[in-house]
């Protein structure tokens, strides 16, 4: 070939402008003539920034393959279009370089290879690891012989950047939930995700932050359950509070923790300094907090809300999550464990995770530590959540309390107090009384932590 290799870009998202058309840039061999999106305005930036002088910016796809000098297309579009969209550009006698995941089930990825074969054009996909040179130098040591014959290999990786929040790959309630939230990432609107303590959010949360408009800013977690009276004044009164700068993303965890006299400061803070048209904000509530003046302005407001379900109500999940979990301790303490007994599993399923995803990792992590077989057995389990049972105090409590009328309000007390872990503070700015009163109320004597 006398001339450059002419690329075609289908899809000039996030992966385009991240990896693709850089790394193409820098290839003296090739050049990118052709760009499509279906927002037309990211195309012909993407043209401007990377194409050729008279490169063409297109709309619909179709009308790109059309054109006779394009030799490769890079599909860069959400996973469940990869495959018509490969088939199409192989059918125009166009070379295919296609994103993984290569299709969204093997029946599309089918027709993909079927469709490579028959016209005889090139498709590859973006499987980059195969290419690193460690897994080059595994792949050769593997073909001479040098180990053996292989006959049992495990690899696993871990994403820094969560599960992606772009394509099928999560089950069809949380694709329904990150799909909603994709739909807003261009504008500040407040975001209510309700959540018990605990719950896994990894896949809401970076569709609600990553976008082109505030995907790069910095990010503030105020986590209101450890909020002390200082650090209170500190973020609402004083000049060098974070809250006054702009541009960042606000996260706002378990707010109901907050007075009623605090929840009305934020709102009045947030009115005055106009802090929705400057950051980003997401507020995380128990989906069982009492109506509380944040809550309540939240629910009339504008603010999209999404509810992540429990763990104890996602029972067909522990399986796959204890399974991935095993798999991780195994590689940190080097063990072997393959697996976990039927009655082992089946208490961790009945078990209802009051403290959700964050205490099921660290039972799975405590028990691994601990297993000296290959398996993980019923006994250790039972044993594991049976303690688990003593700390969380999972069994009900008493509808009515017996006693005087002075009895049960020290009763009620002192159970604020342990839920605060002692600290008096904020267990009299729950009960909306005074440290004196509190004081008083116990007797002046040390109070207690009532057993589970």
């Amino acid at each position: 070939m006398d001339r450059k290799l002419h690329i075609g870009i289908i899809g000039c998202g996030g992966i385009a402008n991240g990896k693709h058309m850089p790394s193409l840039k820098k290839i003296d061999t090739v050049e990118m003539v052709a760009f499509c999106d279906i927002v037309r305005e990211r195309a012909e930036k993407a043209a401007k920034e990377y194409g050729t002088p008279d490169a063409r910016v297109y709309t619909d796809y179709k009308e790109l393959l059309k054109e006779d000098d394009i030799d490769v297309v890079h599909v860069l579009t959400p996973n469940k279009q990869h495959s018509f969209i490969t088939v199409d550009a192989l059918e125009a006698g166009k070379h295919v370089m296609c994103e993984k995941p290569m299709a969204i089930n093997s029946a599309e990825a089918k027709k993909m290879l079927d469709a490579a074969k028959r016209t005889g054009k090139k498709l590859t996909i973006g499987y980059q690891s195969r290419f690193r040179q460690d897994s080059m130098y595994l792949k050769k040591v593997c073909e001479s012989g040098e180990l053996g014959d292989i006959y049992y290999a495990r690899a696993q990786a871990i994403r820094r950047r969560a599960v992606p929040t772009w394509g099928v790959f999560l089950d069809a309630e949380n694709q329904e939930v990150v799909q909603q939230a994709n739909g807003i990432l261009s504008n500040l609107t407040s975001s209510l995700i309700l959540a018990e303590e605990g719950c896994d959010l990894s896949a809401l949360l970076p569709a609600l932050i990553q976008s082109d408009s505030f995907g790069s800013w910095p990010q503030l977690i105020i986590n209101c359950s450890q909020m002390t009276d200082s650090c209170w004044r500190m973020l609402l009164e004083k000049e060098n509070s974070p809250l006054n700068e702009n541009h960042r993303i606000l996260r706002l965890e378990h707010p109901e923790k907050l007075t009623n006299a605090q929840q009305h400061q934020w709102l009045e803070y947030a009115h005055v300094s106009r802090l929705a048209t400057r950051c980003k904000l997401i507020y995380v509530l128990s989906p069982a907090a009492q109506e509380t003046p944040l809550l309540h302005f939240l629910l009339q407001s504008s603010c999209f809300t999404f509810q992540v379900p429990p763990l104890r109500e996602r029972k067909s999940d522990i399986p796959i999550l204890a399974s991935l979990l095993t798999g991780h301790f195994n590689y940190c303490f080097s063990k072997q464990i393959i697996g976990f007994a039927p009655d082992a599993m089946e208490e961790l399923i009945q078990y209802p995770w009051p403290r959700n995803n964050e205490q099921f990792y660290r039972v799975l992590q405590q028990l691994v530590a601990a297993c000296s077989s290959d398996m993980l057995s019923g006994s250790a389990v039972h044993n594991a959540l049976a303690l688990e049972k003593k700390i969380y105090a999972v069994s009900s409590i008493s509808a009515v309390p017996k006693g005087t009328l002075e009895e049960i309000t020290k009763q009620v007390v002192q159970s604020v107090l342990a839920e605060e872990k002692m600290n008096k503070t904020k267990a009299a700015q729950r009960l909306g009384i005074g440290r004196t009163t509190l004081w008083r109320i116990l007797g002046g004597d040390k109070a207690t932590v009532p057993q589970p």
